[in-house]
């Protein structure tokens, strides 16, 4: 090109149009980045395995990312990717529950579409995966435990049609979610619950709040297909938006199927569980000391950088009390790569529980302590010798007044105090109730001893209504030696306005400075933490207790 001018000015459009066409291109950019779930895999140094999912022009997944496409910082610390890699080529199996809807919001020509869109998903599993198989309605029950065999799962899902007149979705959730914690030998780190339903709980004993902080707690994904025939439709939007925030908060996926498009939405949880991206995230500076912390992840794709994160809660570990058990978790974090490289072995080993490795610690002795560069032996001997003297004087004073005889007089007055505290006495009418509920550690009450002869007395209760027409509402009754809770206007605590309370529901009775709910109603069952009262249960401070239709929040004040 002879004119200079002219051969510059297409130059310079040439390398703008490269620039603009690289900055769009829809191989590299990324349109959506999430985190579906991490888990810890090591403490020493703090290791974390972490699923994510990047999407981009037209919901394709992206292909092609490294390691060095991703930073992450945890809290305040930087940390270091070592691996990013597609979930098919880890090599990890996945463990899934199947949470199945056997109310008769479903109709049987349905259920038996659901039933074989989940009995080709298990037919599918993978070699390393595995399943559990919960049913729930009028109440919820595991109908297959973890297991290997496509054929005993296969059975149970065959065992299932829709019978149930209701559904108790939240208690569901949250046996999934307990269920989710096993750390059997063998059983896939990665958890997954999959779910189809229409929202609506019917007197689970458990508010969406529970849920939601289960899952703060124990995070696992739950990936959601919303059916409804709720009508009006407002109300059937209300209750998929109740599903639609469960997977969303949890680091699943939500699909409204249609009346045909069951195998469909099943087929688009497969993809999003399998697709994600696996990535090993080591944290050299971070302290694993069972606080929890900020995983910050963010994902460059060509001039795009996105940012996700999530909370993880980072624990000390337990490790086998043997000679080689410091040299492998000193070293260059062979604990952590160790128990993720193995997939299913290494997630059962770490996630094992603080509980079960307790003993062996103990029981190591000396040697434990030994190992420790000598520091806790150092930090006792520091202590001056007459604090010993001290803590001692002061256990043989406690044991003293604890141990001493009542002086007369005293002995009547506990009984007194018993009596108007709403225990029994031998002249009341009627067999002396005695509760067959074992003794629970109550956080709230500690237990009282028995040599003290004194019980814990019950001033008043409040009741708080978390499900019901009067929503927030809060009722305070003066405890004597009973509460009736019920609609009818002799009760001490009247529920007139709330839908489904009987005109006697349930009572609380003390019971040797314990406290006890008893339902009233054989015809509108009480329920607590999800299960229906047939007998006097122990009740805590803050335990819910209701029907189908209204849910309270008891809590006691001494």
């Amino acid at each position: 090109m002879r004119n200079p001018r002219l051969a510059t000015l297409f130059h310079r459009l040439a390398v703008c149009s490269l620039l603009f066409a690289t900055s769009v291109s829809p191989a590299v950019a990324a349109e959506r980045f999430t985190v579906s779930h991490a888990r810890q895999t090591g403490d020493q140094p703090a290791s974390l395995r972490v699923y994510l999912d990047a999407l981009g022009e037209g919901e394709t997944p992206l292909t092609g990312l490294a390691a060095t496409d991703l930073s992450a910082t945890i809290g305040e610390n930087r940390g270091r990717v070592d691996r990013l890699e597609p979930f098919e080529g880890s090599g990890e199996g996945v463990a899934y529950i199947f949470l199945v809807d056997i109310s008769k919001s479903l109709t049987p020509r349905q259920f038996d579409g659901i039933r074989e869109a989940l009995s080709s998903w298990v037919g599918d599993l993978e070699p390393k995966d595995w399943g559990a198989v919960i049913a729930f309605g009028s109440e919820s029950r595991v109908v297959v435990d973890f297991t290997q065999d496509k054929n005993q799962l296969q059975e149970g899902l065959a065992s299932l049609g829709p019978t149930d007149n209701r559904t108790l979705l939240h208690r569901a959730l949250f046996d999934a979610l307990e269920l989710s914690q096993r750390r059997d030998e063998g059983i896939p780190g990665r958890r997954v619950l999959a779910v189809l339903t229409d929202g609506l709980d019917e007197g689970s004993g458990l508010a969406l709040e529970d849920v939601v902080e289960k899952l703060r707690e124990d995070p696992v994904p739950i990936h959601a297909i919303g059916y409804s025939r709720l009508r009006p439709d407002d109300r059937r939007q209300t209750f998929l938006a109740v599903l639609k925030r469960l997977a969303t908060v949890s680091g699943g996926s939500f699909f409204e199927a249609q009346r045909t498009e069951f195998a469909e939405s099943y087929g688009a949880i497969r993809q999003a569980i399998r697709r994600v991206w696996v990535a090993d995230v080591v944290c050299p500076s971070c302290r694993s000391d069972g606080r929890v912390y900020r995983l910050q992840l963010n994902l460059s794709t060509g001039q795009q950088v996105l940012s996700r994160g999530t909370d993880v809660r980072l624990l000390p570990l337990p490790t086998l009390a043997t000679p080689g058990a410091s040299a492998d978790s000193d070293g260059d974090g062979s604990s952590g790569s160790g128990s993720s490289g193995g997939g299913s072995g290494g997630s059962a080993s770490n996630g094992s529980g603080v509980g079960e490795e307790g003993s062996g610690s103990r029981q190591s002795g000396s040697d434990t302590a030994a190992s420790g560069a000598g520091e806790p032996v150092g930090r006792w001997q520091s202590i001056p010798w007459w604090l010993y003297a001290l803590a001692a004087v002061l256990f043989v004073l406690l044991a003293w007044l604890v141990t001493r005889p009542a002086k007369p007089g005293e002995e009547e007055d506990s009984l007194l105090e018993g009596s108007s505290a709403g225990v029994p006495s031998s002249d009341e009418k009627g067999p002396k109730f005695t509760p067959s509920v074992p003794a629970q550690t109550n956080k709230d009450f500690p237990e009282v001893a028995a040599t003290s002869g004194s019980v814990l007395k019950l001033r008043s209760l409040r009741l708080i209504v978390v499900r019901g027409s009067r929503k927030g509402k809060e009722y305070k009754v003066s405890f004597r030696e009973r509460a009736v809770v019920g609609a009818r206007s002799t009760c001490d605590c009247v529920l007139g306005d709330e839908p489904g309370i009987a005109p006697e529901q349930f009572e609380i009775t003390q019971e040797n400075g314990q406290f006890y709910v008893k339902n009233l109603a054989p015809g509108s069952p009480t329920r607590m933490g999800g299960h229906t009262l047939n007998e006097p249960r122990r009740l805590k401070s803050n335990d819910l207790i209701g029907t189908s239709e209204t849910i309270l929040r008891i809590v006691l004040e001494t």
